[in-house]
């Protein structure tokens, strides 16, 4: 409540993947304040991290990177298979990304 007092130009409170219970939503609503929650808002982005992660761990970066550092290059490309073991939104939208690479999905 004291936050929505001293914002005095505020106009909504948008809350991203992480819930409202942070909102004193009775008050919010009391003074004519919206607020709205977007439960998926960085489904995308966390996927696509996921991704580039896979591609950088089946690419072995670490290990090309510090051959790198000693002045060896040694460029190798395995095969790119993973296995997620749960089945949340992120893990769906990254399956839509693999399914676009070729990649398998081993559930």
């Amino acid at each position: 409540a004291e936050v929505l007092d001293a914002a005095k130009r505020l106009l909504c409170v948008g809350c991203f993947c992480i819930g409202t219970d942070q909102v004193d939503l009775d008050y919010a609503q009391g003074i004519g304040i919206p607020v709205f929650n977007s439960p998926f808002a960085n489904t995308r982005s966390v996927a696509e991290l996921v991704t580039s992660e896979i591609i950088a761990l089946s690419r072995q970066y670490p290990d090309r990177s510090m051959e790198l550092h000693r002045g060896q290059w040694n460029k190798v490309c395995g095969g790119l298979t993973q296995s997620p073991r749960n089945s949340c939104r992120c893990f769906e939208a990254v399956a839509g990304r693999e399914a676009m690479l070729k990649c398998s999905i081993l559930h």
